[in-house]
């Protein structure tokens, strides 16, 4: 297999599991509907922040970290079971509320740092995203430093366009005016979908 050839797999391959439904997609439709498109923007920057760490990690060789400390991948699996389920049973609880400029405003202001972190943990915290990632190093394994770096380029920018198209959509003014008025029933589905994932860490960690 040429370098060109293990190129083209991995992009393939990643963006197959990309577009796929996950805990990434239900927090860019939470940030999206219920807030802006800055917030959205922001989540996005931290999952892309998330991938890219994980990206390195894979392209410095470090895939054999988990063969040698199984336990460090069983630690995140549960870690990021409770976080994800945190966040649903937050979903849960939102009730129905009227939207202000004024509330809106303000919580653009404070939220963008929250935004970035919502993002960056999710990421940080899948554990299925974590694998998958080195396992493509391992499939598509490089011995030329410059198609690992290429690797996490095509994760980094995979990740700014999908997420970032899907921000940019949502918070279309009239899509989003829609969304926002059923922003609780929003959360509550997307918080029975965090808790899903959650239950899916558990069982993988079992």
């Amino acid at each position: 297999m040429t370098e060109l050839d293990k190129i083209y797999g991995l992009f393939i391959m990643f963006w197959v599991a990309l577009v796929s439904p996950g805990p990434n997609l239900a927090m860019i439709l939470r940030a999206s509907a219920e807030h802006s498109r800055t917030d959205g923007f922001m989540v996005t920057l931290g999952l892309t922040s998330g991938v890219f760490i994980q990206g390195a990690l894979g392209a410095l060789g470090l895939c054999w970290l988990f063969d040698v400390y199984p336990a460090a991948l069983k630690v995140i699996q549960i870690t990021g079971a409770i976080y994800l389920t945190y966040l649903g049973f937050r979903g849960l609880m939102t009730k129905k509320a009227p939207q202000t400029e004024k509330t809106e405003y303000t919580y653009q202001k404070k939220s963008l740092a929250i935004s970035f972190q919502l993002g960056l943990w999710t990421q940080l915290l899948n554990p299925f995203a974590t694998i998958s990632i080195l396992s493509l190093f391992g499939i598509f394994y490089s011995h030329f430093a410059w198609v690992r770096s290429l690797y996490v380029a095509i994760f980094v920018v995979s990740y700014l366009v999908w997420y970032g198209a899907l921000s940019l959509i949502l918070t279309n003014v009239h899509l989003q005016k829609k969304l926002f008025a059923q922003r609780h029933w929003i959360e509550r589905i997307t918080g029975i979908a965090l808790i899903y994932f959650a239950i899916k860490m558990v069982r993988a960690s079992v």
